[in-house]
Formats: structure tokens, C-alpha cells, sequence
């Protein structure tokens, strides 16, 4: 039930107001106030939902009440509810903060305008609330947030400082078998050089075997310490790359390598970029595919680049095996093997060293392929401005 508080010195016109409220069918209780005491002591202890306000009293006015309401509780709808004002003080009131202004003779518009300023400050204080809520929210989620970051932070550490560990145990142990793997091939092929034509067959094929494993074991290793190095986030000194001079002369050193595929170099353009760095990443992805193209009736491998505003983005391509396009970040992994079953050697290293260098040159790198129709490799690179 509504509790409604009333400032009215004449009697007859609060029950006049009080007739109109019931006859609206507005639930409430009511207290009249006839001044400034009564009402001072109601807004302390009747904890009103709603203040109606005649505007002239003696010694005390709707504008001090008005007031005296404020500074108890600003979202109490006032009514002012007269005979006296003129249009501008009640303009004016309703500027102020007033919520509506009734004149008496026109009493029927009163319950419906106690219940539209219930409801207005039903809602206020909905508002209110939820803003509350949200403000709530936004600062339990600025606090989730904040420790989800440095959760974050200290799990990257976490795995940055083992990456590196394992990169240095690898490094280490890659250095550490070297040495003796140099021993042992060099034993083998001295050896297989003395006795050659003494010994049986599966003598000869036994020492054979060992030089041949020796050299793949050192491939291997040799591949392990440059993905360790690359791994490292060193600062890379960056200058022009003449891509066309860096791929002519890789292919002139893989000529004796791959005698029967068909190389088709297009218009290169330069990069900007660590010289070495780069040529690497032409000698391991033109290598792939020529490896994959080899054993096609007409291999080929056609080498490309696209330029953009800010980018140089270079195109490898191949007319080998292919690949399913499922997952083909996969193939940047470190030992990722493709077609392993169908006698492509490899251990798996080498895109994983590209994408290492790439990421390293803030560039980006990727795949494309089909099975049956070949595979194409991109990278991209930031465009020298001049």
C-alpha cells in the first residue's frame, strides 16, 4: 500500500483530495501535514512513497517543503496540489524538480498522476539498479580480466622459459652428438675405402648403411641446432633482399640435386629482411618442392611473387602429391612429415625453421594444396618503401 504524504492546512480540502485518490481506486494510506513540524516529523517516521503539497501555508510554503524533501530523499515524486500559483511558478517548480502540479478544481487528474510518478520511480530505481549492477559487473569483469592477463603472463613465462630449456637441451645435445656421429661416419667411410672388395657382401651393405645413416643422423642434427637458433628472439638486422639473385643461385646449387625438375623462376622483388635468414627460407621451401615434384613425369616447381601497398607475398609451387587442406597449420610443426609412407625423406624440421624465420621478420606464412594437384607454399613480407 502506497503511503502518501499530505501538506495541507485546510481540512476540507485534504479530504477533498483524499475522496479523489480512494474514488481512483488508489491504494493508500494517507497523512496530512498542516506545517512545517508536523511535516519535518513525517518525513522522518512516515518514510513516504509520494509528497502532495499545497503551495501556501502560514509561515511555510511548498517551495521549503519541496526542499526538505530533497535533502531527504530526491526520487520522492512532489505533486504540488493548488489553488494559488501561476503558470510561470508552477513552470518553474517543474524545472526544479517537481514532479506534476494539480490545480484543485481539476482533482481528477490526480490518481493517475500519484501513479504515473509511482511508477516513474519504480523504474528510476530499476534504472538506478541495474546501472548499479552493471557497474558492478564491469568492475568484477575489469578485475577477472586483470588476473586472467596476468595469468596469462605468467603461463607464457612459464612456457617461454621451458621452450627455451628444451631448445637449450636440444642445442646441447645436438652439439654433444656431433662430435662422435663426425667420428663414427668418417670411420665408416675410411673403412668401407680400405676393405673395399675384401669384404662379403653383407659386410660391404652393413658399412654402407652406416655411412648412409650417418649422414641422415648429421642432416638431422645439423637441422635441430639452426630451428634452435632461429627459435631465439634476437634482434634481426633487416636490409633489401634481391630475392631474384638469392633464388638463382639456390637453383644453380640444387641443379645436381634434382637434374630432371623443371624450375620456373617469374619476377622476384626485393624484401625487407635478414639476407641469410631469407635465403634459407627459399633454400627449404624450393627444396620441398622439388623433392615432391620429383617424382612426377614432369616435375616442376614455379616460383613467384604478388606486391601489395605494404607487403611482397612469394609463392612456391609444386605439382607433387598435394596435401588435404584439414589442418594445414600442421605442417609448420616441428617434425611434421608429409607423405612419409610414400619415400620422401625428411625429418620434418624445415618449414618449421621457415616459419620461425618468417614470424621472426613480423611476416606470415602458409599453405595451400589438394591431393593429386601439387602444393603451394606463400610467405609475405613487408614492401620496401622508397
Amino acid at each position: 500500500m502506497l503511503r502518501i504524504l499530505h501538506l495541507e492546512d485546510l481540512t476540507a480540502d485534504a479530504e477533498l483530495v483524499e475522496w479523489e485518490l480512494r474514488n481512483g481506486n488508489v491504494k493508500c494510506e494517507i497523512l496530512v501535514a498542516k506545517g512545517k513540524p508536523d511535516f519535518k516529523n513525517a518525513l522522518d517516521n512516515f518514510q513516504p512513497d509520494v509528497v502532495l503539497s499545497d503551495h501556501s501555508l502560514p509561515a511555510f510554503n511548498s517551495v521549503e517543503a519541496f526542499e526538505m524533501v530533497k535533502a531527504k530523499d530526491a526520487s520522492i515524486p512532489f505533486i504540488l496540489v493548488t489553488a494559488t500559483v501561476s503558470e510561470e511558478f508552477a513552470v518553474a517548480s517543474m524545472r526544479s524538480g517537481v514532479y506534476d502540479y494539480i490545480l484543485k478544481d481539476r482533482l481528477q487528474r490526480l490518481p493517475q498522476s500519484v501513479l504515473n510518478a509511482i511508477n516513474k520511480r519504480r523504474t528510476d530505481a530499476q534504472m538506478l539498479k541495474y546501472l548499479d549492477d552493471l557497474i558492478a559487473s564491469e568492475a568484477t569483469l575489469k578485475n577477472l580480466n586483470a588476473s586472467l592477463e596476468l595469468k596469462v603472463q605468467q603461463r607464457t613465462a612459464q612456457l617461454e622459459k621451458a621452450n627455451q630449456d628444451l631448445e637449450s637441451f636440444g642445442y646441447s645435445v645436438s652439439h654433444d652428438l656431433k662430435t662422435p656421429l663426425t667420428v663414427i661416419h668418417t670411420a665408416a667411410s675410411l673403412l668401407a675405402f680400405k676393405l673395399s672388395g675384401k669384404l662379403r657382401e653383407d659386410e660391404e651393405k652393413l658399412i654402407k648403411n652406416i655411412v648412409r645413416n650417418s649422414v641422415a643422423m648429421g642432416k638431422l642434427i645439423e637441422d635441430l641446432m639452426s630451428l634452435s637458433h632461429f627459435s631465439k628472439a634476437s634482434r634481426i638486422e633487416k636490409e633489401e633482399v634481391d630475392n631474384q639473385k638469392l633464388v638463382f643461385s639456390i637453383a644453380e646449387e640444387l641443379r645436381s640435386d634434382f637434374p630432371d625438375v623443371k624450375l620456373k623462376i617469374g619476377n622476384l622483388l626485393p624484401v625487407k629482411g635478414s639476407p641469410g635468414l631469407i635465403r634459407q627460407v627459399w633454400v627449404n621451401l624450393i627444396t620441398n618442392a622439388m623433392k615432391f615434384s620429383s617424382k612426377n613425369q614432369h616435375p616442376t616447381v614455379e616460383v613467384s611473387c604478388e606486391s601489395s601497398k605494404k607487403w611482397i607475398t612469394c609463392k612456391v609451387q609444386d605439382n607433387g602429391p598435394g596435401f588435404e587442406m584439414e589442418d594445414p597449420e600442421k605442417l609448420f610443426d616441428v617434425f611434421y612429415r608429409l607423405h612419409q609412407h610414400e619415400g620422401f625423406k625428411g625429418h620434418g624440421i624445415g618449414l618449421a625453421i621457415v616459419k620461425r624465420i618468417i614470424d621472426n621478420h613480423d611476416g606470415k606464412v602458409w599453405a595451400e594444396g589438394k591431393p593429386g594437384e601439387g602444393a603451394a607454399f606463400y610467405f609475405r613480407l613487408p614492401a620496401i618503401n622508397k
